[in-house]
């Protein structure tokens, strides 16, 4: 099952499976997934990977703190009242 770190189930990522065998499938509406027929005599790679909401949780002050980052702007000091 995918879960969110709030344990809320996650619909629609792509679970990729290599090694003895090659499979794609996406999550259910519950999060679930599930492989058959794999054999116990083999190794498995198990990955998973959804490709939306890239910015779930940064706020434009984030996008202006890694701009001063990346152009080696000093940062800023805060003001106390």
């Amino acid at each position: 099952m995918i879960t969110t770190d709030d344990t809320e189930p996650v619909q629609g990522v792509t679970v990729d499976i290599s090694g003895g065998a090659q499979m794609t499938m996406n999550s259910s509406n519950n999060g679930n997934f599930s492989f058959k027929n794999l054999t116990m005599s083999s190794d498995y790679t198990v990955a998973a990977q959804l490709d939306k909401d890239h910015l779930n949780g940064v706020s434009t002050f984030d996008l202006v703190l890694m701009q001063r980052h990346i152009l080696h702007n000093k940062p800023s000091v805060a003001r106390t009242a």
